[in-house]
């Protein structure tokens, strides 16, 4: 298995890149993001070191175990686990690059969400509490339900997007090293 969302940082990511290289959790307490337990691959520095410390982890396994190694396997816990977003700067811009490239302009998302937003960058990550649009209610208009399930949609499927995306950098990488021996992990395609 290869950890790298539920693991802490390396002693060296966390040296030369500090509270950039974690992923930013939720937390209900301060009421926002806080560095957590995780490899954060939306800081390109971050991801850049990450995925060359893999490449010396997978040159590492042919050398010593060469043949006898049937599969690695990525670890895969975020896939499965609503809550797990990483609220990070960099990530925050990730967001905000995916839902440009999906509407084009923010009018396009406005007028889908219900909103009126000036621009892609004012639009934050959904908190956990976002989680569920809320449903239509004697005192609220269905369009407005309609709205955050619009968002909520988008959420998910920015969500999967990212998943995929930070499983299959690190698979691209494992594969090159690795030629022959299966990559698996729950969000790749």
């Amino acid at each position: 298995p290869v950890r790298s969302l539920t693991t802490n940082p390396p002693d060296w990511a966390a040296e030369a890149f500090g509270p950039a290289c974690r992923v930013h959790r939720w937390d209900a307490k301060p009421g926002g993001p806080v560095p957590a337990e995780g490899v954060n691959l939306h800081d390109p520095a971050t991801r850049q070191a990450f995925l060359a410390y893999l490449a010396a982890l997978a040159r590492h396994l042919r050398e010593r175990h060469g043949a006898a190694l049937a599969a690695v396997q990525l670890e895969t816990r975020l896939a499965v686990l609503p809550g797990e977003v990483d609220y990070s700067p960099p990530a925050k811009a990730h967001w905000r690059r995916w839902l440009a490239g999906r509407y084009g302009d923010v009018a396009a998302m406005n007028k889908r969400w219900g909103a009126e937003w000036a621009s892609f960058e004012e639009v934050d990550i959904p908190p956990p509490r976002a989680e569920a649009p809320l449903p239509p209610s004697p005192g609220r208009a269905d369009a407005q339900a309609l709205a955050e399930a619009v968002r909520w949609n988008d959420w998910i499927a920015w969500r999967k997007a990212w998943t995929a995306e930070y499983y299959r950098c690190q698979a691209d990488v494992l594969r090159r090293e690795l030629p022959g021996v299966p990559v698996q992990a729950y969000a790749l395609r």
